[in-house]
């Protein structure tokens, strides 16, 4: 049996205002209403690569790669694979 990589899961949400969450290199945006969250599943492994840039009304989140990240819900529902 394949052993599954280690994973995290990464909060993104809003505070007081409404934010943009882009995902690069897809261009995949979600926006962000005051007290909404997603989540980014990602391997551990690739957190060493992950960048995340704040520009005026949201964030970038820049992946190492396409494929074994999932964009989750509040609720951990999945989204989208990306």
């Amino acid at each position: 049996m394949k052993k599954e990589p280690a994973r995290a899961r990464i909060k993104l949400s809003a505070d007081q205002i409404p934010v943009k969450v882009a995902f690069e290199p897809t261009g995949m945006t979600f926006e962000l209403l005051p007290g909404e969250k997603i989540f980014l599943d990602v391997p551990l492994s690739d957190l060493v690569a992950l960048e995340i840039c704040a520009w005026d009304g949201g964030i970038d989140v820049v992946l190492p790669d396409i494929g074994d990240h999932m964009i989750l819900d509040s609720d951990g529902n999945r989204i989208v694979v990306i």
